[in-house]
């Protein structure tokens, strides 16, 4: 599985070789304001895997592979 900001981003990556196709946003909904402080995981609002846990979860950083890590600790391989 990949979480779905990483897979986000790699879908947002632009074709080298179909310049003019345009894709589809990967993600749904609104980013948040910089200046304003966000509870739980900041990803909460755009995340199809969201969880009611997710508004108020501590985010620290959890190693899922020898040199990959993810905040989310609901995330799964």
């Amino acid at each position: 599985a990949i979480h779905p900001y990483t897979k986000a981003l790699i879908e947002a990556m632009p074709d080298l070789e179909n310049r003019n196709i345009k894709r589809p946003l990967p993600l749904k909904g609104e980013i948040g304001l910089a200046d304003t402080i966000i509870k739980g995981c900041v990803f909460k609002d755009r995340c199809v895997y969201v969880k009611k846990e997710c508004s108020h979860v501590d985010m620290k950083l959890i190693k899922i592979g020898e040199t990959h890590y993810t905040a989310c600790p609901f995330f799964t391989k």
